[in-house]
């Protein structure tokens, strides 16, 4: 039997489903959840795999999944000889997916409007997830606005519609993570992947960016501080509500 390899792939289930090759890489699964820290930073080179890691992470415990299924896409992996894992772990949890792979743009604005293009598709592919009678008003107002995304009528105010958006976007994950949460009622899982790919667009940008209060900054602080807000709301501000995040 001539079996496939998947060259870039980067979907779990597909290879799973397929009959693809597959090194199984699941005994890091075992090894991050023995750890028992609550937040996971993955820092190797391009190519090594880590997409792919991710993705079967979310098959593992996404809680939308039927478990028997599960146990079928992970027949024969080394997380199978952990029971204590798979009867804590799988398909037990919420799952917040989230990739900056293929963010780009020549500028700063661009770069962040391809931030919320991002977040935008996110909110429209996993509107499913939700049970949105369970959740903040607020919050769902909130995930309207970015799944217009730039269309959105209080972004293009001229007087205030950057800031509201910025306003917005440092508290997606920190939103989508409390919806998870709501619609659920238990702990949600979050894996970031590619979270350095803004930071190394706007390191090599010769731009200052207004800040308000007629500062400006370099492209690059100015995505730092972004960007620390994005995950300092999301990962410590909402550590009653994680039970594990793995970054890339």
């Amino acid at each position: 039997m001539n079996i496939a390899f998947p060259i870039g792939e980067e979907d779990f289930r597909s290879i799973r489903e397929e009959n693809s090759y597959y090194v199984d890489k699941t005994h890091l699964l075992s090894e991050l959840l023995d750890s028992r820290d609550k937040v996971t930073l993955i820092t190797r080179p391009r190519r090594f795999g880590k997409s792919l890691m991710l993705s079967a992470m979310e098959e593992f415990f996404s809680i939308q999944n039927d478990k028997e299924d599960t146990r079928r896409l992970f027949d024969g992996l080394k997380i199978m000889g952990r029971e204590d894992l798979v009867k804590e772990y799988m398909a037990n949890y919420p799952v917040m997916h989230f990739s900056f792979n293929g963010v780009t743009g020549l500028s700063y604005d661009l770069l962040i409007n391809n931030i919320l293009t991002k977040m935008q598709d996110w909110c429209i592919n996993h509107m499913r997830l939700f049970r949105f009678e369970n959740c903040d008003e607020d919050d769902i107002d909130l995930y309207k606005r970015i799944k217009k995304g730039i269309y959105c009528e209080k972004y293009s105010d001229p007087d205030k519609g950057q800031e509201y958006k910025m306003s917005d976007m440092r508290r997606f994950l920190s939103v989508m993570i409390r919806m998870l949460y709501n619609t659920y009622e238990t702990k949600v899982i979050v894996l970031l992947d590619e979270y350095d790919v803004p930071l190394a667009k706007a390191s090599v940008m010769d731009e200052l960016v207004d800040v308000g209060k007629d500062r400006h900054i370099p492209a690059y602080a100015a995505m730092k501080q972004f960007m620390a807000g994005l995950f300092g709301s999301a990962l410590k501000d909402n550590s009653k509500l994680l039970k594990r995040a793995v970054i890339t």
